[in-house]
C-alpha cells in the first residue's frame, strides 16, 4: 500500500517535472532571462515541495525514484545557467563578469544534485532495495565525481542464449 500511494504521488508530479526540464535559457536579452530564471526557480521549489511528499509516503524505490528526480533537476538548472548565451551589446569585461555570475548560481545548483543523488544511493543502501533510480543517481553523479562509483555492470541475462526458453526434452520413452 505504501509502494502504491508514493507512485502514484510520484506519477502525478512526472509532468510537472517534464514541464520544468522544457524551460531554457536561451534568451539573449537579459530583461527575458531574467523571467524565465524566476520562472525555473519557481517551478523548482514547487517540485522540491511535490517529490518531498513522495519522500514522506515512506516508500524505498519511490523515495529514492524522488531523490534521482530532484537530482536530475537541480543538475538540468546548473548546466542551463552554464550554457546561457551572453547577453548581446556587452564588452568584454561585462561579458566575463556576467559568466562569472553566471557560473557563481551555478555552483550550489551542482551541490544539491550531488547530494540529491547520495541521497537516492543513501536509501538504497539503508532499506537494502536495489533500483533503476539508484542507478541512474549513480550514472549521474558520476558525471560530477568521476571516482564515485566503479562502473555498473548490468547483468546480461536477458541477452545472453543460456536464459532462452528450451522446451523440456521428455524423451520419446520407448516408443
Amino acid at each position: 500500500m505504501i509502494d502504491a500511494n508514493a507512485h502514484a504521488r510520484f506519477l502525478l508530479v512526472e509532468p510537472a517535472f517534464q514541464d520544468f526540464l522544457a524551460i531554457h535559457f536561451r534568451y539573449a536579452r537579459q530583461a527575458e532571462l531574467v523571467q524565465v530564471l524566476k520562472t525555473k526557480n519557481s517551478r523548482l521549489a514547487k517540485l522540491l515541495a511535490s517529490y518531498a511528499e513522495v519522500v514522506a509516503a515512506g516508500s524505498p524505490t519511490w523515495s529514492q525514484a524522488s531523490f534521482e528526480r530532484i537530482g536530475e533537476a537541480y543538475r538540468n538548472f546548473n548546466k542551463g545557467l552554464l550554457d546561457a548565451p551572453i547577453p548581446r551589446g556587452l564588452d568584454a569585461e561585462q561579458r566575463d563578469l556576467y559568466r562569472t555570475t553566471l557560473e557563481s548560481q551555478a555552483l550550489p545548483l551542482e551541490d544539491k544534485a550531488t547530494d540529491a543523488f547520495g541521497k537516492a544511493i543513501e536509501v538504497s543502501r539503508k532499506s537494502g532495495v536495489y533500483s533503476e533510480w539508484v542507478v541512474r543517481a549513480q550514472d549521474l553523479l558520476r558525471e560530477y565525481q568521476p571516482d564515485a562509483f566503479a562502473d555498473v555492470h548490468k547483468p546480461r541475462l536477458l541477452d545472453a542464449e543460456l536464459s532462452r526458453a528450451v522446451a523440456p526434452d521428455f524423451g520419446t520413452g520407448g516408443r
